[in-house]
């Protein structure tokens, strides 16, 4: 996660992963959230104010905790409320994309 003086803004984002959907709040610079997503230095992210529930019962919380670490290998899909937290446009049509060896 990048330094605090770093930080641009705090977004909510909903992430899927194999057996949940979490929501929680993440600290992103100007490059949003595909600044963060694409930051090699680091392999996981830090989401405060989280709820977390279950694929195959969404309407039921599972648990809800002050902070997370959400490695970056177990996200499947991201969702975000508005097409700018997702960074500048340039960096936003060239992908994701992790590329393991």
């Amino acid at each position: 996660m990048s330094p605090s003086f770093l930080t641009a803004k705090t977004i909510g984002v909903d992430f899927l992963t194999a057996s949940y959907r979490i929501y929680g709040l993440v600290e992103v610079t100007s490059a949003g959230l595909q600044g963060v997503l694409n930051d090699v230095t680091s392999d996981f992210l830090k989401l405060r104010e989280v709820t977390m529930a279950r694929i195959n019962i969404p309407s039921q919380l599972v648990r809800e905790v002050p902070t997370l670490i959400l490695l970056k290998e177990h996200i499947h899909m991201v969702c975000l409320q508005k097409c700018q937290d997702l960074g500048p446009p340039a960096l936003a049509r060239g992908g994701y994309e992790r590329i393991q060896n």
